[in-house]
């Protein structure tokens, strides 16, 4: 999905609603607000970005961002559990488009 080309197209996704490819309206809420400013402060394993956003279900607060235009990759890391076992988790992270576009809404609400 290609992201905004211009900075006012851009901005725009924080002040209106958000029209993905599929055509369905996604307004910008406090809640999606709150996850882009919070990435912008580096990467979040899933368990943190759902208590820092205030959320339950992280990955879809991340689809929904995605599905506006926005890419938020997601790295896999390997752990070892309380148990012993190995696993791994999600660690979502803005890449550097959408660190731009976020940082241009910050500075246009500072201003």
């Amino acid at each position: 999905m290609a992201l905004p080309t211009n900075s006012q197209q851009s901005l725009d996704l924080f002040e209106t609603d958000a029209t993905p490819a599929n055509g369905v309206s996604m307004p910008m809420n406090p809640r999606k607000r709150r996850a882009l400013v919070a990435l912008m402060h580096g990467p979040l394993a899933r368990e943190d970005f759902d208590r820092t956003v205030g959320c339950s279900n992280g990955p879809d607060l991340i689809l929904a961002l995605r599905r506006i235009g926005f890419h938020i990759p997601c790295e896999l890391k390997s752990h070892r559990d309380r148990d012993g076992r190995d696993v791994r988790f999600g660690v979502y992270e803005l890449s550097a488009c959408d660190r731009a576009i976020v940082a241009r809404w910050l500075s246009a609400k500072e201003g």
